[in-house]
């Protein structure tokens, strides 16, 4: 059966379900924690529990939309502190819809952003946007499936390691630069775990920053170009230890969405490996991360993926791989 342009738009789902599928490896390559970690807290964020009794003094007194919009341009870890005060400030801050996304669909990059002690430079605001956002704020082209917490921006895999993203230890830095240059820079502590695709394993914590700035910095106090921050041990790992994978939030419909990849892709980068061919092009497609309407685009123009959409008896069945 020849390729319809109908019945993507009618079976978009059928079509997903059968051709695409989550890259979770890439997920595991940056920081990443379970599910469960995070559930304990998740009624704790997202609830009063009882009504307020006390109010907030002199901050009562404020139209409750200004209220709205200084919580909005708080910092995460301010927030939170006011979040704290009593059940009223839990009330206020717990009823931003912007706040109430947040919680429910971005819970772990939100507790990371806190146990990473990189709360401080991101607003509710900023957040909220962030999570609005679908494309790699780098290349622009690429769906963003992860977030920079110290450059705070949304990136694709492949650009978790491009040099706007690159990471050096605090340690490291502060042996080069001034007092005053290095307290300027944005730091974040990394947690413990596996990263990159090598899986390079990581028990103790340590303060890492960006690269770029602190180079910047460099060479502003006299040091000559070309002469950058001396590397460390695993230091191509220490890229991945900023990020985190994070969803997209559409506010129109308010679906939610994590990128997908082509299993008609990878099935024939798995049959040209069995035939011992080497192609980058169809290595490069098999690595791209789509969102769900790009996917169905390409969709289109793959012929495994349709192949595999005939055999799935067109979303009623399972496809043959």
């Amino acid at each position: 059966m020849a390729y319809d342009a109908s019945t993507s738009a009618s079976n978009a789902d059928d079509i997903l379900r059968a051709c695409a599928y989550h890259r979770i490896d890439y997920e595991l390559a940056t920081i990443w924690c379970p599910a469960r970690e995070h559930a304990s807290v998740k009624a704790s964020l997202s609830s009063v529990f009882r009504e307020p009794t006390v109010s907030l003094g002199e901050l009562d007194r404020l139209p409750l939309e200004l209220m709205n919009t200084i919580c909005l341009d708080l910092d995460i870890e301010t927030l939170f502190a006011l979040r704290q005060v009593n059940l009223r400030a839990r009330q206020i801050v717990t009823s931003l819809s912007e706040y109430k996304v947040v919680a429910a669909h971005a819970l772990n990059c939100l507790c990371t952003l806190l146990r990473t002690r990189s709360a401080q430079w991101v607003t509710l605001s900023d957040f909220y946007q962030l999570l609005c956002q679908q494309s790699c704020s780098r290349c622009e082209e690429s769906y963003g499936g992860f977030v920079h917490f110290v450059n705070w921006n949304r990136c694709c895999f492949k650009c978790v390691q491009s040099f706007e993203n690159q990471m050096t230890t605090a340690e490291t830095a502060k042996r080069q630069l001034s007092a005053k240059s290095f307290t300027s820079l944005r730091n974040m502590r990394t947690l413990p775990g596996a990263y990159s695709m090598g899986k390079t394993h990581f028990q103790e914590r340590f303060d890492i920053v960006p690269a770029e700035p602190a180079l910047t910095t460099l060479h502003a106090e006299g040091v000559k170009k070309g002469i950058g921050l001396a590397k460390v041990p695993l230091y191509y790992s220490i890229d991945y230890m900023a990020c985190c994978a994070i969803p997209y939030y559409d506010p129109k419909d308010k679906s939610v969405q994590n990128g997908v990849s082509c299993v008609g892709c990878r099935v024939l980068v798995e049959e040209k490996l069995r035939l011992g061919q080497f192609d980058q092009m169809v290595y490069d497609r098999r690595d791209i991360v789509y969102s769900k309407q790009a996917f169905l685009e390409h969709f289109k123009e793959c012929d495994k993926a349709q192949d595999l959409w005939k055999s799935s008896d067109f979303g009623r069945g399972e496809p043959e791989r």
